[in-house]
């Protein structure tokens, strides 16, 4: 979750520093591409009032119950076996990549993978086809999606 100062944090929205006593929304790093019109409030604190106020606070509200509702403990299952994942080792999330009417890879939102289990997982080459084309095409902006490309094709190997 986000770190908020009181009379340190600035708020993305109106840039004012966050005094005690305001009302505040915080949202923890959930948007990997920062590119994203989302990607600005991904790891921030904003005040209430100039969220709920934000044109972009309903498709926000939504993003972040995905994330909250498809990750953290329980909700960790792989998508090849379908077990729990507990062993952080053997563990690789394929977060938040954009909203579903907008961005081609928004269908492997929150994937959860055993990283043993990658060798086996059959939408890997889709995945990463789709991958490569966003980063060709300019689409992707941050280092999160070219690492995800070498996570599984390291472990494909």
């Amino acid at each position: 979750m986000a770190l908020s100062m009181r009379g340190t944090t600035s708020c993305p929205i109106c840039g004012k520093v966050i005094e005690a006593g305001d009302d505040t929304v915080l949202f923890a790093q959930f948007v990997m591409n920062e590119s994203d019109e989302l990607f600005p409030f991904s790891d921030s604190a904003c005040h209430s009032t100039c969220f709920q106020n934000h044109p972009l606070g309903p498709a926000l509200v939504v993003a972040f119950e995905a994330y909250v509702n498809r990750t953290g403990p329980g909700r960790r299952h792989c998508a090849v076996c379908g077990d729990e994942i507990m062993d952080p080792d053997d563990y690789l999330l394929i977060g938040y990549l954009g909203e579903p009417t907008k961005s081609r890879l928004a269908g492997f939102n929150f994937t959860h993978l055993h990283r043993s289990h990658i060798p086996l997982w059959s939408e890997a080459e889709r995945f990463l086809g789709l991958a490569k084309e966003v980063l060709a095409s300019g689409g992707w902006k941050g280092p999160q999606l070219p690492n995800l490309i070498e996570a599984i094709e390291a472990a494909e190997r």
